[in-house]
This record gives structure tokens, C-alpha cells and sequence, in this order.
């Protein structure tokens, strides 16, 4: 019996079971096949059956069994009606299959949303359609996942003040209005709107509008345009007025009359009055200015119950020149008078007859008047000078004049400058400096060319420290040391230097030659000598054209040299000329004669020998010359050669020198008496006796114009006095000037003086 066969009556499980236990020799290898889908069942024979030596009959032993074959897969989907999807299934031949797929579904289905293996769409419930779709609110239309268009109801509630859908569909959330629409909602028109909007916000809408003027935002409502008239007290108190009458036009455009008030009444604080403080309807008092009331110094009164300190010009210093004057005042300087070549430094050459400002001066501490220039010493030590400049005496290197302060001859360490008639010299730290014009040696160095234009500041001889004052003449100048004596250089032929012989030099009974120009330059020192006669406690020097002045501690007046000099020619018999002499201004003196010459020839070989009294050598241009006698005209002049006091019983406390004559201000108490004397030449009344006499011993100054006694006083400098060539100045109380003498150039300084001089003081008319 074929055991294969046998087989095929067993249950197709248990065929399948032997297979799996391998029991089953039929059953297909990895080799055998099936056909697709299909595992292949066969039955070995039993050869494990019976005793391992029991061989048997093979062929006996074998039993053939029927193969089975298993359903393919789609033929398991097919049984199972599955459509889609994986599949695990028992298939005929008892096997546990897996199907990996039965089939894909078409969209929108999917494998399972139904039932399993079988394609189907499972639609969103509601809730699940408002949360793919972030709806939180509202109804929502939308399609969902089966395509199908669903309509949910509502996805939920909004609380407060939030509402579905204001600011996007199907969210809660509040859309606050526009400002326009709460200026609108609040009837609001104008202004600022504080409100809170429908989110229950509070916001601020910075203007819902402007109001047509003179209607104004919220005058009668808030928000609203409108105007109101305001009250008398309103307007009153809006314009800040106080007192009186005024019209006024109101906010609302209309005119208005009001009274804000009696000033009795009202303007209730001592000195004040309606209007006085310089405002309408407004109770106040202006107090005066300095300027207002012509007080260049001091304190006043300020007309409001208190007072004020004026210090536009309290006069600091004083310098006269030949024909200009200058005053120092609370830094600041003055100038009037003669203005030729600029030397009142306003950028002009015209006359001035009142005081004008030197232009472009800062903080000056002390100002000098020469000739035809003017230097100021600055606060910084600095010498800047102005005017005429054809010697070079600004000291900046050129010969062009200056109409106004510029360039600096002196930057550093100058304490003192002193001008003379075209040259300038300046102490600088302790030792002493002069530039300008050099022909009668007044520059004070030996190394120069006499005549020579020196354009810059060059030290004097001997002098370059241990000095505490100079003074300069028109053409010579004076050292005050510290040990307190005196040393003169320059021109000396009237004894200004102190440096002449009594002993007749040069022939001739009186000390003196043939020509004025013979005897000066033979007199003159190019480098300075020592004063000698003098005491050793002088404090104080000064210089006029020909003659020098010093001062004692004590109040002693020392002068020496000439202050005037014989302008007529007199009769005389050969050079007897003693009795012509005039005026010994400072005393008896000694004659210097200046007379004729009448060349009869002159040999220009200066190697001859000459042959008095033939002939005679010429100092100056060392010739041989001879004149014609008996000499019948000549002018005799008398110079103190040496020191002479003054007489005076008054202690002086201060001199100045102008070109022929000189002024003391004295220790006198009584203030209802002149403290200033002056004496020497006085044509023009520059003595202010109220005379024009010249005088050889001190006179009192006479009172001034309106006969107030003239007193030189000055609580801020030592020195008040400065005299030019013909007039006269004084620094006097409260800080003020007077001026008497000469007014030819509008030197006195005030236009009121109409006349060509003033025989007594004269006031300065220094303005603002």
C-alpha cells in the first residue's frame, strides 16, 4: 500500500502538524515549491518507529500522504473579504499566515478606520473639527478629513469682553475702537480724551480736534470748543497787571476796559508806584543806573531804597602830554585833546575836546601821554604803544605811525612805562629800557649810533637791575634806585642831568657857546650819571622839558637844570649879558648864554690848526670858524646846575613836572583849602592861580569854575597830579578830573569851555 496515499485521508491539520514537527518526509525543503502562496505538506516514512536495528523494508515502510497546498494571499484577502491592509490568517492548510497587504485605499479612506481590512473614512467629531482648526468660539464651517462639509455649531464661549471673532474668525479677542470712533462715541471735538475703551482699556487720545480761535478746548465743556468771557480780575491777573487802567482785547476777541486797581491801594511797598518798575499796571520802582545818573564812581543812592556801587571810571591814573591828556580808569583809558598821528589810540586823527575810549586796551594798570605818542602798561606787564612812530618810539620795529593799540614793544615783566617827546623807556624786572629817538643820547646805551632810530627795547647802560622809578623829559630821562639815589642820562645843556661845570666850558663868561645846538651836545650823556647833592631818601622823581624834579620822604622838593628860557634877544655889550636874564625859575641860578654867530670864514680842513680868537674849533662840526666882534644880541637863560630845595614849609606828597613848570599836592588838612601849589612859567594859566604871571616860588591853585576849592585827592593811586607842555590835571574827589591851563587843543577835556585856556580848574567831562 503506498503510504503517500495513506496520508491524504488524515485531516490537513495534522498533516500540516507533522510537517512543522518535521515528522513528515514529504513535506517540501526550502527547495521545493508549492506554487506561490502555497507552503507544501508531505509525510516522511516513520523510520524512528521500531528498534534502531530494525531495518525493515523501506519501500514497505513508506506510506505516500496527499501534498496540501495553502491558499495564495489574495486568496486569503479574498476569503477573509479583506480589502486593504495586513492580514493574519489560518489558511486551509492550518498555517497562521500574514498577508502584508491586502490592498492600498483611495483618499480620503484609510485601512481600518471602520473595520479592520477593509477601506472606510471615519469623520472628526465636532469637538475634534474646532480643535485641528484652533476654533475656540463660534460656528465653524469646514470639510472634514472625509471630505465631507461640516457645520459645527459652535466651538465654544467667549467671556467678558471678548465676543467671537472681532479679530480673527473663531477667536475670542476684543477689537478696542479707533480713536477716531471714541472721540466720536464721547461727542468729544477738541482736546485730550481720557476714556476707556469697549476692552476695558483705559487709553488716552492725545486731540480729537482744534477749535477755530477764539474758541478755545474745553473752556465751557470738556472736549467741547468754546470761549468764556473772563472777569476783569481774570484779565488782570492773566496779563500780570496789577494797577491803573488798560485796554485789553480778551481771549474771546472782544475789547475790554479794566482797573485793576488804585495804586494807593495796591502799590503798597515804600518807593513803589503803578508803573514805576518801568512795566505798565505793574507796581515797582526802577532804581537809577550809574549811567543814568552820571556817576562814573562810587556809591549812590539807587532812588529804590537801596544802593549801587558805580565803577564804570574811577579814575586809577592820569598822564599829560605836549598837548594830549589820558586817564586810567577801572581798567579802561581815556584820551583827549590833540590827536595828531592817532596818539589818542580811537582809530582817528581828529581833535577831541570830551574824553573818548582807547580802542582795544584790556586791563591796563598804568598809561603814559609823550609828545605825540601814548603807551599803556597792560595787566599782564605788557608796554603797548600808539601815535606817532617816525623814530620808532611804539618799539615794534617800524617806523609807521598807530592810530589804536596793536602789537607790544615790551610782553613781559614791564612794572613802569614812561613816554618823552619821541622816545620811550620802560622798567623791566628791576632794570631799565628805552627805544625811540637817540640824538641826544636818551636811549642810555653807549653801543648805539647817536641819531640812530632804535624800532625795539634795548637795555640801558649800568641799569638793568636795582631800580624802582623812572621819569622822562622831552629829551631826557631819570632813575630812582633802590638805595635811593638818582641817575640822569640824555640831554643835559640847561643842567637837566646835573652834570654841568659852573667853571664857563667852552669859552665865555657864562656857561654856555655860540649856538644852542654847540652846548647840547656837549652836555649831553649817553649813558646815565649819578645826580650828585641830593638827600638818600628820595622817593619820587619827575621830569619836565629841561629840568628834574625828585622828592623826599619827608615831603622835600630837590630840583636842578631850567624851567624856561629867554625868547627876545637882548641888547648887550660884547657878552656882558648877566643883566638880560630872565625868570630864574628855580633860583638865582647860573647864566647859560646862547648868542649870534656871524661866520665870517670857516676853513673845512678839520686837520688845521686853529687859532683862537681868530678862529675857534666847532664842537659839533669840528671846523675852524671865526666870528664877528663885539657879539650885540643874545639870549641868556639861567639853570640851577645842581639840586636846590624848594622853598617851602610844606611837606609835599606828591610833584609832577610839565615842560616849564610844576605842580606839588601838599599835606595841607584843611579841606576848606587848596592842597595843590604849583609854580614857573604860566602864560597860558597852567599854574591855576587865575592868573597868567609866572611865578618862582609856589602858588595856591585857585578854586574851580562853579568855586569849589580844588583838592587833589585819590584813595586808590599815590600820584594825582600830571602836567603837559601848557596846561594842567588833577585827579580830585570822588574819583573825578579837573584840568586848568591851555585849551588850544581841547585839552582841559569838556566842550562847556569854549575859551582857548582856563585860568582855574575846569571839570573833565568823562561820560559813559
Amino acid at each position: 500500500m503506498n503510504m503517500q496515499k495513506k496520508w491524504t485521508s488524515f485531516p490537513l491539520a495534522m498533516i500540516g502538524l507533522f510537517c512543522l514537527l518535521g515528522l513528515q518526509p514529504g513535506c517540501a525543503d526550502e527547495d521545493d515549491s508549492a506554487g506561490p502562496g502555497r507552503p507544501s505538506v508531505s509525510v516522511a516514512s516513520d523510520a524512528g518507529f521500531g528498534s534502531t536495528g530494525d531495518t525493515g523494508d523501506a519501500g514497505d515502510a513508506e506510506e505516500d500522504v496527499e501534498e496540501c497546498v495553502g491558499e495564495t494571499d489574495a486568496e486569503l484577502c479574498d476569503a477573509s473579504a479583506a480589502t486593504c491592509g495586513e492580514l493574519v490568517v489560518t489558511d486551509s492548510c492550518g498555517v497562521e499566515r500574514t498577508v502584508e497587504s491586502c490592498g492600498e485605499c483611495n483618499a480620503p479612506d484609510s485601512c481600518g478606520a471602520l473595520e479592520a481590512n477593509l477601506c472606510g473614512c471615519a469623520p472628526q467629531t465636532d469637538d475634534e473639527l474646532c480643535a485641528e482648526n484652533s476654533a475656540v468660539c463660534g460656528e465653524l464651517v469646514v470639510t472634514d478629513r472625509c471630505n465631507i462639509e461640516r457645520t459645527v455649531a459652535s466651538c465654544g464661549e467667549c467671556a467678558g469682553v471678548e465676543s467671537c471673532g472681532e479679530l480673527a474668525a473663531n477667536q475670542c479677542g476684543c477689537e478696542p475702537q479707533t480713536d477716531a470712533e471714541l472721540c466720536a462715541e464721547n461727542s468729544a471735538v477738541c482736546g485730550e480724551l481720557v476714556v476707556t475703551d469697549r476692552c476695558g482699556v483705559e487709553r488716552t487720545v492725545s486731540s480729537c480736534g482744534d477749535c477755530v480761535a477764539p474758541d478755545q478746548c474745553g473752556d465751557i465743556a470738556p472736549n467741547q470748543c468754546g470761549c468764556a468771557l473772563p472777569t476783569v480780575a481774570e484779565l488782570c491777573a492773566e496779563n500780570n497787571l496789577e494797577c491803573g487802567e488798560t485796554q485789553v482785547v480778551d481771549k474771546c476777541g472782544a475789547d475790554r476796559i479794566l482797573d485793576c486797581g488804585e495804586e494807593s491801594l495796591v502799590c503798597t511797598t515804600p518807593f513803589d508806584t503803578c508803573g514805576g518798575g518801568g512795566d505798565d499796571n505793574i507796581c515797582g520802582c526802577t532804581p537809577t543806573t550809574c549811567e543814568e545818573s552820571g556817576t562814573l564812581c562810587g556809591q549812590i543812592d539807587d532812588g529804590c531804597g537801596g544802593t549801587l556801587d558805580c565803577n564804570y571810571f574811577c579814575v586809577e591814573g592820569l598822564s599829560l602830554g605836549a598837548n594830549h591828556a589820558c586817564a586810567l580808569g577801572s581798567g579802561k583809558a581815556k584820551c583827549w585833546g590833540n590827536n595828531t598821528r592817532g596818539k589818542l589810540g580811537d582809530d582817528s586823527t581828529t581833535q577831541r575836546k570830551n574824553p573818548v575810549d582807547v580802542s582795544g586796551l584790556d586791563l591796563i594798570t598804568q598809561i603814559s601821554s609823550g609828545g605825540g605818542h601814548t603807551c599803556a602798561l597792560t595787566h599782564d606787564q605788557k608796554v603797548i604803544c600808539w601815535g606817532d612812530n617816525s623814530e620808532s618810539q611804539l618799539g615794534i620795529g617800524t617806523t609807521v605811525d598807530a592810530r589804536k593799540p596793536g602789537l607790544a614793544a615790551v610782553t613781559s615783566g614791564a612794572t613802569q612805562v614812561v613816554t618823552g617827546d619821541e622816545h620811550t623807556c620802560a622798567l623791566v624786572n628791576g632794570g631799565v629800557k628805552c627805544w625811540g629817538a637817540s640824538g641826544d643820547g636818551q636811549i642810555g646805551n653807549d653801543e648805539i649810533t647817536l641819531g640812530a632810530k632804535i624800532g625795539v627795547p634795548i637795555e640801558v647802560t649800568g641799569l638793568t637791575s636795582g631800580v624802582s622809578m623812572i621819569a622822562a623829559g622831552a629829551y631826557h630821562n631819570c632813575a630812582l634806585l633802590d638805595d635811593g639815589s638818582v641817575q640822569c642820562w640824555g640831554r643835559g645843556d640847561y643842567g637837566q642831568l646835573a652834570n654841568l661845570s659852573t667853571t664857563p666850558e667852552l669859552g665865555g663868561t657864562a656857561v654856555g657857546v655860540r649856538e644852542p645846538d654847540v652846548l647840547r651836545t656837549a652836555a649831553r650823556e649817553k649813558t646815565p650819571v649819578t645826580v650828585v647833592g641830593l638827600p638818600s631818601d628820595v622817593v619820587q622823581i619827575t621830569a619836565g622839558d629841561n629840568f628834574s624834579c625828585a622828592r623826599t620822604a619827608p615831603g622835600e622838593l630837590f630840583c636842578w637844570g631850567a624851567m624856561t628860557f629867554q625868547s627876545l634877544i637882548c641888547e648887550v655889550d660884547g657878552r656882558r649879558a648877566d643883566d638880560c636874564a630872565v625868570f630864574p625859575t628855580i633860583g638865582l641860578g647860573h647864566p647859560i648864554v646862547r648868542y649870534r654867530k656871524v661866520v665870517k670864514s670857516a676853513n673845512p680842513d678839520a686837520d688845521d690848526v686853529c687859532q683862537p680868537p681868530a678862529t675857534r674849533r666847532n664842537p659839533v662840526t669840528d671846523k675852524c670858524e671865526w666870528d664877528e666882534y663885539p657879539v650885540t644880541k643874545a639870549y641868556i637863560d639861567r639853570a640851577q646846575l645842581t639840586p636846590l630845595q624848594i622853598s617851602d614849609t610844606r611837606n609835599n606828597l606828591d610833584v609832577a613836572a610839565g615842560a616849564n613848570h610844576i605842580c606839588a599836592r601838599s599835606d595841607e588838612a584843611d579841606p576848606t583849602r587848596t592842597n595843590v601849589f604849583c609854580m614857573g612859567r604860566n602864560a597860558t594859566g597852567q599854574l591855576g592861580d587865575g592868573t597868567t604871571n609866572s611865578w618862582t616860588s609856589p602858588r595856591a591853585v585857585h578854586a574851580d569854575s562853579v568855586g569849589n576849592v580844588m583838592r587833589a585827592e585819590s584813595s586808590t593811586v599815590p600820584f594825582s597830579l600830571s602836567l603837559g607842555d601848557e596846561f594842567s590835571c588833577a585827579i580830585v574827589e570822588d574819583n573825578n578830573l579837573q584840568c586848568w591851563g591851555s585849551n588850544r587843543d581841547g585839552q582841559i577835556g569838556n566842550t562847556a569851555l569854549s575859551r582857548d585856556e582856563s585860568l582855574i580848574p575846569f571839570d573833565v567831562k568823562i561820560s559813559y
